[in-house]
């Protein structure tokens, strides 16, 4: 007879163990998982400054700028010795533009352990983006100097000495960044970056070929490939770019946003209100507002309270009561509104002979399902960041 071993199930963790496990999930990418973790861990021991530092992380990813700072703050507060927390506010604050307090945070990180190769790289990015650029080349170096397999600093030391027109130095850095990791994404852009500058096309298109020859599918590289070398280029930049320039972006939108002032989501939502508080009722800016910008609308890049805004404008104007309303109302104005002039009557003759060269023509002479008014359809165009501050 074969024995049965008996398996015990394992006794509760700790929660030690349970912070340990979220902290692997989020160095896996297993965002959602480690966050949920994080707010076990905290709903047990509010004050568990690992916890609350983390998921400030997790809220910086995720958009969440304010609560990120306020999360990492608290926990330095409870632990104020900890130079890697200094360094990840640092790169908080510089994500809300907060700049100054973001050199501080850095400068402290550095002040609790000289050896911070992290806080030195970031001091760099700031330093160059406040054109210090002496400063910023010492802080890289010294970087390099404590941890000669930063790649990041090596990358943006390339990209600073290429800022000063010394692009043939910057190859050198870029070429250090690839020899520890040879398939370093940033490393190859600003390479072939800087051989353009260079005019050395064929030597930039080539890095590009072999980097599509690892990853055919990589959006970036097809629309660098086709800038730099002339080959095969669209009418436009294509759907695949766009989003992935907007996911790169997004991190920093809200507060890159709110430097600008801008405000029309949150505006028009406080005219709709005051206007009409039954929002089924305010048809016609609601729908035209919803039509210009739904096409260009990407959920998975708002966030905060533009994105609350929008998503809020959007579902109203996306209500089928509305549509259905709107809709009856438009063909009744369109079937029984006198002509006021003869302007008006070109253009209902021009739309009548589009809709005739379309076909499907409604009774009455009126296309189904065009509107009044027409907008065109626009995607924003963003750059990616530049010299990101890293985190640990």
């Amino acid at each position: 007879m074969h024995s049965t071993e008996v398996v015990q199930a394992p006794a509760e963790l700790t929660l030690a163990e349970v912070l340990s496990g979220a902290v692997q999930l989020h160095r896996h990418g297993h965002i959602d998982e480690a966050e949920e973790l994080y707010r076990r861990v905290l709903e047990v021991d509010p004050d568990q400054p690992d916890a609350l530092g983390f998921l400030g992380i997790v809220a910086m990813h995720r958009g969440r700028i304010d609560e990120a700072i306020e999360l990492i703050e608290r926990a330095l507060t409870i632990e104020p010795g900890n130079a890697d927390r200094y360094n990840n506010l640092g790169n908080v604050l510089l994500a809300a533009e907060r700049v100054d307090d973001a050199l501080e945070a850095y400068r402290k990180s550095i002040e609790l352990d000289p050896r911070h190769a992290d806080a030195y790289n970031n001091l760099g990015v700031i330093y160059k983006a406040q054109r210090r650029f002496e400063e910023s080349g010492r802080a890289y170096e010294r970087a390099i100097e404590i941890d000669a397999s930063h790649i990041e600093a090596y990358n943006n030391y390339g990209n600073l000495l290429s800022a000063q027109g010394r692009v043939a130095d910057a190859i050198k850095q870029y070429s250090k960044a690839l020899i520890l990791r040879p398939h370093d994404a940033n490393a190859r852009k600003y390479m072939a970056m800087a051989h353009a500058a260079l005019g050395e096309l064929d030597a930039a298109a080539a890095i590009y070929r072999e980097w599509l020859e690892q990853d055919p599918d990589h959006p970036g590289v097809k629309h660098l490939l086709a800038a730099c070398s002339g080959e095969n280029v669209p009418e436009r930049a294509t759907d695949a770019y766009i989003e992935t320039t907007f996911d790169i972006f997004s991190m920093s939108f809200d507060a890159k946003l709110a430097k600008l002032e801008y405000r029309a989501p949150e505006l028009v939502a406080e005219a709709l209100a005051r206007v009409e508080p039954n929002p089924r009722k305010s048809l016609a800016v609601l729908l035209r507002y919803a039509d210009t910008i739904a096409p260009a609308v990407d959920v998975g890049w708002l966030t905060g309270d533009v994105g609350a805004n929008l998503l809020k404008i959007l579902n109203w104007a996306n209500d089928p009561a509305i549509r259905s309303a709107d809709a009856r109302a438009r063909r009744f104005t369109s079937r029984s509104a006198p002509s006021r002039s003869g302007a008006g009557c070109a253009r209902r003759s021009r739309r009548a002979a589009r809709a005739r060269r379309r076909g499907s023509r409604a009774p009455g002479g009126t296309r189904r399902g065009v509107r009044g008014a027409a907008f065109g359809r626009r995607t924003p165009r963003r750059s990616p960041l530049r010299g990101r501050a890293t985190q640990r």
